[in-house]
């Protein structure tokens, strides 16, 4: 289980500061932008710019250009007025949470809210694969290894008991694919930890002891 590794976690923050300061190096971060909680696998040529797309798709300000500012802004609303004109008919159909549907006045500002509560409570890990299978099969089973956990239940204030999704709210995770499936094996473990290790020392970084 995850839980048994802990010191992966110092690595992955490490490895991600390290990557940030790179980027940031190369003028390919927009530091207005903040972070999301979320696994993003360097798997191809030109993963570093498609990371910066997809941190940018997050923080745009714009529902429709991210599922989960669509579930977070929905959740807010909910949280705050269940009955909101923005989330009807019905949970999941309001134009709010409908793909491609135009905001209104009302839920407008919620875009605000929802880059706040990104930039002030998300932060995100990166760890380099270089095989696309390899990358998929260990995403899906870290994914179910965390759901899964005992230990990694959401607070009672978390924010995803509002969502309309019934999956985030029973399985505790936003990303609620790959939920009560195939957990990482022993050895699938340790190669995650070698991964992990690999890109703290691609990125010029110690693990920890």
């Amino acid at each position: 289980m995850i839980r048994a590794a802990p010191h992966w976690l110092g690595v992955w923050l490490r490895a991600w500061q390290a990557l940030l300061a790179r980027l940031d190096e190369r003028k390919l971060l927009d530091w207005e932008e903040a972070f999301l909680d979320a696994t993003f696998v360097l798997a191809k040529k030109g993963a570093a710019q498609s990371l910066v797309r997809r941190l940018r798709q997050h923080y745009s300000g714009q529902k429709n250009g991210s599922v989960f500012r669509r579930f977070l802004g929905g959740a807010l609303i909910r949280s705050q007025n269940p009955d909101s004109p923005c989330l009807m008919p019905a949970p999941g159909r309001g134009h709010w949470e409908l793909q491609d549907a135009d905001t209104c006045d009302l839920c407008r500002p919620v875009e605000t809210q929802v880059s706040s509560v990104l930039r002030n409570n998300f932060t995100f890990r990166c760890v380099e694969v270089g095989d696309r299978e390899e990358h998929n099969r260990l995403e899906d089973r870290l994914i179910a290894t965390v759901s899964f956990c005992a230990e990694c239940t959401p607070s009672p204030t978390w924010l995803g008991r509002f969502a309309y999704s019934s999956a985030v709210r029973d399985c505790g995770m936003w990303n609620s694919q790959s939920v009560g499936g195939m957990q990482l094996s022993s050895d699938e473990l340790k190669r995650l930890e070698a991964l992990v290790n690999e890109t703290a020392t691609r990125w010029n970084l110690k693990p920890n002891s």
